[in-house]
């Protein structure tokens, strides 16, 4: 039986991926977006692994999140994670979509791999 923190993380492995398809379609917005939902649930599934709550919090801020995991951070992903929590609420709403390009894209998915993959490296599954 998977615990309730393999289940998020197994959950984030899926969205990074759709996150690359979303890129290859040239759907970019979206594309980003996926990064936050991969690096969010990401981070709720170590929270519930280390046991800081039974439930992950119900807060979508990357930063704090992080905070709550209680992981040490490190200081260069933070600014990503800002970002990313910028645009995943822009990404909700009808708003104008020219903010979001191929470069831009493809710079958000390289630093969500790298700090997935340092997630990754910190949980039991």
């Amino acid at each position: 039986m998977e615990l309730p923190g393999e289940l998020w993380l197994a959950q984030a492995d899926y969205d990074l991926s759709v996150a690359q398809l979303l890129y290859q379609q040239e759907v970019y917005r979206y594309c980003v977006f996926f990064c936050h939902l991969a690096l969010e649930k990401a981070l709720k599934g170590i929270v519930l692994e280390h046991g800081a709550t039974s439930r992950p919090p119900r807060i979508h801020n990357l930063n704090r999140l992080a905070r709550i995991a209680s992981i040490g951070m490190p200081s260069g992903y933070t600014e990503l994670l800002s970002y990313l929590s910028a645009q995943s609420v822009s990404a909700r709403y009808p708003n104008d979509l020219s903010g979001y390009n191929a470069d831009i894209a493809y710079d958000v998915l390289l630093q969500t791999n790298e700090v997935y993959e340092w997630l990754r490296a910190r949980t039991a599954s």
